[in-house]
């Protein structure tokens, strides 16, 4: 029985490597294959980096203005509804798509840069639960602070930055309506900002409101002037610098918006279970 055995141990020692070895060279590409993989699945990623950025970019259009990037100078951020459930939407595909990647001999970095896109992700989805579009305005953000802080930030070397930054002037009222809106959706689900907080921001518009003209930000204080425009009827570049007031109306509906709201008390803050997709009920007139 010993005798017996041994022969067993001896014969699998012989085997088994042999065994291993033949099903090596009979495939392969089992040995070559993790090299490959590598390379495609870093690739896949840093394909998702990349279009994950063209997208804040396009749907961020002040940041990439910004940033230097004029490509959407002259359009203004949706705060629709529908827009933030479509933003919602798409980053619920790049959680699923980032989710199939295996990081697997990438750099720390790699797996770093994955991991925190995925949280900041999986933040956003959570923080739908409590509906932040139906606050869209306090002491430190706002449209009623964002664009005046954003003319400073810009640059405008040619005629066409003008006449963007026009173009993008008249998208304000559109904002600032959507902004009321979902005030007014917020109101009528019972969540306002504090009272206190709301006064801060009344004194802000106010602040706006009673600059005089020359003394807001303009692109003919920090800029060079435009070039003159190209001669023909296809010219539609403006010679002169917009004026800022455009934006004055808007503001003013702001601050006859908020005034009302400051003389009435915060209502509580109720429970809310999960909450993926953004609603917002029709105003009453």
């Amino acid at each position: 029985m010993a005798r017996l055995c041994c022969a067993l141990v001896l014969l699998l020692a012989f085997v088994v490597p042999g065994a291993t070895r033949l099903a090596q060279a009979a495939s392969p590409q089992l040995t070559a294959a993790p090299s490959t993989d590598l390379g495609a699945r870093r690739k896949a990623l840093n394909d998702i980096f990349a279009e994950y950025w063209e997208d804040h970019l396009s749907h961020a259009p002040e940041f990439a203005s910004i940033l230097g990037d004029k490509r959407f100078n002259d359009q203004l951020n949706d705060y629709s509804v529908d827009a933030y459930n479509q933003r919602l939407a798409r980053e619920r595909d790049y959680i699923g798509r980032l989710g199939a990647i295996d990081t697997t001999g990438m750099s720390d970095q790699e797996v770093l840069s994955k991991d925190l896109l995925v949280r900041q992700l999986i933040e956003d989805q959570e923080e739908s639960a409590f509906k932040p579009w139906e606050m869209p305005v306090n002491q430190f953000n706002g449209l009623q602070l964002e664009l005046p802080q954003l003319v400073p930030r810009l640059s405008f070397t040619t005629g066409k930055d003008y006449d963007d930054y026009i173009a993008r002037l008249g998208k304000v009222p559109i904002a600032f309506r959507q902004i009321t809106d979902n005030i007014m959706t917020g109101i009528d689900d019972q969540r306002v900002p504090p009272k206190y907080l709301l006064e801060k921001v009344l004194v802000q518009v106010n602040a706006l409101l009673a600059q005089k003209p020359e003394d807001r930000p303009c692109p003919s204080k920090n800029s060079p002037p435009p070039s003159p425009p190209p001669i023909g009827p296809a010219s539609t570049t403006q010679s002169s610098p917009p004026s800022q007031s455009r934006s004055t109306p808007p503001t003013s509906a702001l601050q006859n918006f908020c005034r009302p709201l400051t003389s009435q008390p915060a209502a509580p803050i109720p429970a809310f279970g999960p909450c993926l997709t953004a609603t917002r009920t029709t105003p009453s007139a």
